[in-house]
């Protein structure tokens, strides 16, 4: 019992951290539905661009390729998978990374694709997640194939929001 007591704590204290946000005066905003303080950049970014993000310098090159995902436990075993190139900069003064959780890529039909980062070692969400200051890594993002057309990466760490542009033809 006490054990559950402990669970149903911990569940509801996340839920609070969660649901709770300040604007930019550390007022409450009670309002989660509202992306109000949320900065959009709104320039249009592409291959070769320098994304500012969550100090990031994040460059994403043109050289794409292609791969199938091989693993036969796997609901996507042979399915396509788009290969971006990508650096990233950690720009802050501390041990810092691209949080996986702040990116979520769109497919050329403009839904969200799942998260296929689990299936290569080389993908941007291992080799960039802690980095020292002013440390660059050199990685991939890894993407479900939908077809040929432009493909969108949306940062967002609910303060700013960028998006990148990539135009992928097989």
């Amino acid at each position: 019992m006490k054990k559950l007591l402990k669970v149903l704590f911990v569940v509801m204290l996340c839920f609070g951290i969660v649901g709770c946000s300040s604007d930019d005066n550390g007022e409450d905003n009670n309002n989660s539905s509202s992306n109000n303080n949320v900065k959009t950049e709104k320039k249009v970014l592409s291959y070769g661009d320098v994304v500012e993000f969550d100090d990031l310098e994040i460059v994403f090159s043109d050289n794409v390729s292609f791969t199938t995902i091989d693993n036969s436990y796997s609901d996507y075993n042979n399915a396509e998978v788009v290969v971006v190139p990508v650096s990233i900069t950690n720009k802050s003064e501390e041990t810092h990374g691209l949080n996986m959780f702040y990116y979520t890529v769109f497919g050329s039909k403009g839904t969200s694709l799942s998260s296929i980062s689990a299936y290569f070692d080389d993908n941007v969400d291992w080799k960039a997640s802690e980095m020292r200051s002013n440390a660059t890594v050199e990685s991939y993002m890894h993407f479900l194939y939908d077809g040929d057309g432009d493909y969108y990466v949306e940062f967002n760490n609910w303060t700013k929001k960028v998006e990148v542009k990539l135009t992928v033809t097989k």
